[in-house]
Protein backbone atom coordinates (compact mmCIF):
# COMPACT_ATOMS: atom_id res chain seq x y z
CA UNK A 1 0.00 0.00 0.00
CA UNK A 2 1.22 3.19 -0.64
CA UNK A 3 1.82 5.46 2.24
CA UNK A 4 -0.63 8.57 2.34
CA UNK A 5 1.17 11.98 1.73
CA UNK A 6 -0.51 15.11 3.03
CA UNK A 7 -1.39 16.23 -0.22
CA UNK A 8 -3.42 13.51 -0.29
CA UNK A 9 -4.97 13.47 2.91
CA UNK A 10 -5.80 17.35 2.60
CA UNK A 11 -7.51 16.11 -0.80
CA UNK A 12 -9.25 13.62 0.77
CA UNK A 13 -10.41 15.69 3.56
CA UNK A 14 -11.79 18.51 1.19
CA UNK A 15 -13.58 15.73 -0.98
CA UNK A 16 -15.45 14.66 2.27
CA UNK A 17 -16.48 17.93 2.99
CA UNK A 18 -17.45 19.08 -0.18
CA UNK A 19 -19.96 16.25 -0.41
CA UNK A 20 -21.51 17.59 2.85
CA UNK A 21 -20.93 21.18 1.75
CA UNK A 22 -20.53 21.80 -2.07
CA UNK A 23 -19.35 25.67 -1.30
CA UNK A 24 -16.31 24.83 -0.08
CA UNK A 25 -14.26 25.57 -3.16
CA UNK A 26 -11.68 22.26 -4.26
CA UNK A 27 -8.80 24.78 -4.23
CA UNK A 28 -10.04 26.07 -0.69
CA UNK A 29 -7.06 27.96 2.11
CA UNK A 30 -6.17 25.14 4.27
CA UNK A 31 -6.44 27.17 7.11
CA UNK A 32 -9.85 29.13 6.38
CA UNK A 33 -12.76 28.19 8.42
CA UNK A 34 -15.17 26.03 7.40
CA UNK A 35 -17.89 27.59 9.41
CA UNK A 36 -17.96 30.26 6.62
CA UNK A 37 -18.87 28.47 4.01
CA UNK A 38 -21.78 26.47 6.04
CA UNK A 39 -19.91 23.96 8.14
CA UNK A 40 -22.12 22.85 11.01
CA UNK A 41 -22.64 20.61 13.89
CA UNK A 42 -24.82 18.42 11.66
CA UNK A 43 -22.77 18.14 8.46
CA UNK A 44 -20.17 17.89 10.74
CA UNK A 45 -21.70 14.19 11.83
CA UNK A 46 -21.44 14.00 8.11
CA UNK A 47 -18.17 14.95 7.21
CA UNK A 48 -17.10 12.49 9.99
CA UNK A 49 -18.55 9.44 8.48
CA UNK A 50 -16.91 9.97 5.37
CA UNK A 51 -13.72 10.41 6.67
CA UNK A 52 -14.17 7.41 8.68
CA UNK A 53 -15.17 5.73 5.29
CA UNK A 54 -12.15 7.04 3.15
CA UNK A 55 -9.62 6.29 5.60
CA UNK A 56 -10.82 2.93 6.90
CA UNK A 57 -10.79 4.70 10.57
CA UNK A 58 -13.23 4.65 14.12
CA UNK A 59 -13.36 8.05 15.15
CA UNK A 60 -14.35 8.71 19.15
CA UNK A 61 -16.67 11.16 19.13
CA UNK A 62 -15.51 13.00 21.78
CA UNK A 63 -12.70 14.04 19.31
CA UNK A 64 -15.20 15.38 17.45
CA UNK A 65 -14.73 19.23 18.63
CA UNK A 66 -15.12 22.56 16.87
CA UNK A 67 -11.42 23.17 17.21
CA UNK A 68 -10.78 19.93 15.41
CA UNK A 69 -13.16 20.51 12.29
CA UNK A 70 -12.26 24.40 11.96
CA UNK A 71 -10.23 24.07 8.72
CA UNK A 72 -8.62 21.46 6.08
CA UNK A 73 -5.77 21.59 8.28
CA UNK A 74 -6.91 21.01 11.62
CA UNK A 75 -8.80 18.19 10.45
CA UNK A 76 -5.52 16.78 8.61
CA UNK A 77 -3.31 17.43 12.06
CA UNK A 78 -6.37 15.35 13.73
CA UNK A 79 -6.41 12.68 11.68
CA UNK A 80 -2.27 12.19 11.17
CA UNK A 81 -2.02 13.00 15.28
CA UNK A 82 -4.66 10.65 16.63
CA UNK A 83 -5.76 8.09 14.19
CA UNK A 84 -2.03 7.81 12.55
CA UNK A 85 -3.87 8.10 8.81
CA UNK A 86 -0.25 9.22 7.40
CA UNK A 87 1.17 5.96 8.39
CA UNK A 88 -1.05 4.51 6.42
Amino acid sequence: MTEATPHTIAATVIDCVKAEVPAVPTDVEQDAELAAFGLNSMKVVEVLFGLEDAFDIAIDEDDVTEDTFASVNSIVTFLAEENNVADR
